[in-house]
């Protein structure tokens, strides 16, 4: 049996089956989430505020205003 032949075989045997492509797209789902969490507390402190979506819209808009003044100076 060749190489090809064995990888192909071990697929098959490992990958094809149901259950196992299904463990992998829940996986894949839940990493895709995690990383956009992830990303999304990121760039939200990044930013240098509390507001991850701009201050105009945030309910505590006087507070962000002078944490930014404050930042600044």
């Amino acid at each position: 049996m060749s190489g090809r032949e064995q990888i192909s075989a071990f697929l098959k045997a490992n990958w094809y089956n149901g259950d196992k492509m299904e463990d992998l797209l829940t996986f894949l789902i839940v990493g895709a989430a995690v990383f956009y969490v992830v990303r999304s507390f990121y760039r939200s402190f990044k930013k240098g505020g509390n507001c991850a979506c701009g201050c105009s819209s945030c309910g505590s808009k006087a507070a962000c205003e002078k944490l930014l003044e404050k930042n600044k100076a």
